[in-house]
């Protein structure tokens, strides 16, 4: 379907100051940069409180066209910076559900909930949460998706290429017996007061039901770990009095990991297939995956990223994952191959293959968490980047600077979860990889003369080469652990950063909205922001409502828009819940939030 001229002008021209805009606002100094002395004149002084108070005006603008309230004039930047953001990812959401619905694409399981009356509670909290037809592929896998504080558990059942044994380099270790003998019992650092799903310690102090989610999600720790030769079984069921938290499987191997005369040699750069002439294989079934695999074999480099989503997530999840030899691409569908990408270990924890990555932090961390995936032999472009002091270590900057690629900034917030992808995005995800092998060529070549420069070569510890790659081992160790939730010091921080003064009522009123909004966002595998935003929360504390009346009525007065169907079916809930933290009840802190 053509766009009409007419909105291919607007946006155009709607893209075209987007740019102006963001380059004008770079160029402003920064907190830390000359903020500080630029302040001490009283004419910059004058236009930054000129310029904020007609950015304001927009923003309240905006949110008037939409039919919502507008910002008081004593309103911090923190909270109208909120507002806008989610106002305007509501706008956004929509025009994305009414372009899906016009072009046909209906590839997702929906849902659709039936408006209840406040008062009443909800038939189902997971149809309740869904007011409207929404993605959400992790339904293929909701059996594997724990949102609470347990310790997080590798998902390898092999380690090819190990130095360690898997066994060895996985060893447990008894930390939560620390952590609870030295909490106070019912203090706030106490087990039962750091997050709202209990942890085991506290649970079995009180003679837990071997039957609590919480136990249950021990038992299936305790099997995996069982599973993978880790601990020894138990008839009697897991040691619950135990809680298991394991290293980074690979981290032997990466620091072992010495690149080789062959990876660090220069040679001449191979320049990279246009686009449209490269091979590129859709890869979703397990059959796909082995071709590939077949393929990765044997190959001296490979370049990777992967795709994320994390706003109706929890934690977010891995989307897609894109590899590029210098013969082909590949995009895989980590949705539909969750958990069925493990061989892929193979080709990506052998030393002898480089894996290419640009600015490869949060990709190491979604790689183990998501997929079971390592990697040992890491060259990070965005690390060699910092190294040589270019302008800037952006993918962007690098592609243009050494391919005269010019990426797409439209498609840098697209929901991945989208299926079937459309060209556009099909492209976008190419390019991240595509160049990256060529950009590492030249890149090599500009670490090699640096190094000649200062007398070096470069396998000198010392030299710039040798620096990228220790740099780019320190990334690939980073090994993914779960802080545990701490609501007090979750909601101080909210109250800081939106800088509204508060009466202690309050104050525990908006930490028991914070706990409550955190255990559904849990449940519901949905962002807390999705489920409650901040300023919509903030505003609840701050008027109070003890009634389900009471609440429908400070709504409309605080946000002019309408009630959501989560909040709308736990209004009784809602407005008791505040009732019993404005009371003191000090239950109201996480016993009222929302039960499995």
């Amino acid at each position: 379907m053509s766009k009409p001229a007419a909105s291919e002008q607007l946006e155009q021209e709607l893209f075209a100051r987007l740019v102006r805009a963001t380059r004008l606002s770079n160029g402003l100094p920064a907190p830390g940069d000359d903020l500080e002395f630029c302040a001490t004149f009283p004419g910059f002084r004058g236009a930054q409180a000129a310029m904020r108070a007609r950015l304001l005006g927009l923003v309240s603008q905006v949110l008037a066209h939409r039919g919502a309230v507008a910002l008081r004039s004593d309103v911090g930047d923190d909270e109208a910076y909120e507002r806008l953001v989610d106002m305007s990812d509501r706008m956004l959401e929509q025009a994305d559900l009414a372009h899906d619905g016009a072009t046909g694409i209906n590839n997702a399981t929906q849902h659709t909930v039936v408006d209840e009356p406040a008062d009443s509670a909800p038939k189902s909290a997971t149809a309740a949460a869904q007011a409207k037809q929404l993605l959400r592929p992790q339904l293929k896998w909701q059996g594997e998706i724990d949102n609470s504080d347990a310790p997080f558990v590798p998902k390898l059942r092999a380690k090819p290429n190990a130095i360690v044994p898997l066994d060895q380099s996985m060893t447990s270790s008894l930390a939560l017996s620390a952590r609870l003998a030295s909490a106070a019992p019912g203090g706030p650092g106490s087990a039962a007061e750091r997050r709202p799903s209990e942890d085991l310690g506290a649970l079995l102090a009180r003679g837990g039901d071997a039957d609590h989610p919480a136990l249950r999600r021990a038992a299936a720790l305790r099997a995996h770990a069982s599973d993978l030769g880790l601990v020894g079984s138990s008839a009697g069921g897991p040691n619950l009095a135990s809680a298991y938290s394991f290293g980074h499987p690979y981290d032997a191997e990466v620091a072992a990991f010495a690149p080789s005369e062959r990876q660090l040699a220069v040679k001449a750069e191979q320049l990279y297939r246009p686009l449209h002439e490269t091979p590129c294989d859709w890869v979703d079934t397990p059959e796909g995956v082995e071709e590939m695999l077949a393929h990765l074999i044997g190959q001296p480099e490979i370049a990777l990223d992967v795709e994320h989503h994390s706003m109706h997530s929890y934690r977010g999840f891995s989307c897609l994952l894109q590899i590029s030899t210098r013969q082909r691409d590949f995009l895989v569908d980590t949705l539909e191959l969750r958990g069925a990408l493990g061989a892929l270990n193979e080709v990506l924890t052998d030393p002898s293959v480089t894996k290419v990555l640009h600015g490869a932090d949060s990709d190491i961390i979604w790689l183990q968490r998501d997929l079971g995936l390592y990697l040992v032999g890491l060259f990070d472009t965005g690390q060699a980047a910092r190294v040589l002091g270019l302008p800037s270590a952006g993918l962007a900057y690098v592609l243009r600077h050494f391919c005269g690629v010019h990426a797409d900034k439209k498609l840098q917030l697209a929901d991945w979860r989208q299926r079937p992808l459309t060209d556009d995005m099909a492209a976008y995800a190419r390019a991240d990889t595509h160049y990256l092998l060529y950009v590492h060529d030249r890149l090599k070549a500009e670490l090699a003369k640096a190094d000649q420069t200062q007398g070096l070569k470069a396998s000198d510890t010392d030299s710039a080469t040798c620096s990228v790659w220790a740099r780019s081992a320190a990334v690939s160790r980073q090994c993914y652990r779960i802080e545990p939730y701490d609501p007090d010091a979750a909601s101080l921080q909210a109250l800081r950063k939106a800088s509204t003064p508060m009466t202690p009522r309050n104050m525990r009123a908006h930490r028991a909205l914070f706990v409550w909004r955190d255990a559904l966002a849990r449940e519901l595998d949905e962002s807390p922001s999705c489920v409650l935003p901040s300023h919509v929360l903030l505003a609840l504390a701050d008027k109070a409502p003890a009634t389900a009346q009471a609440l429908h009525m400070a709504w409309g007065q605080a946000m002019r828009t309408p009630m959501p169907a989560l909040v709308r079916a736990r209004a009784t809930e809602l407005a008791a819940l505040i009732a019993r933290a404005l009371d003191g009840d000090e239950e109201a802190k996480g016993e009222a939030a929302v039960e499995n």
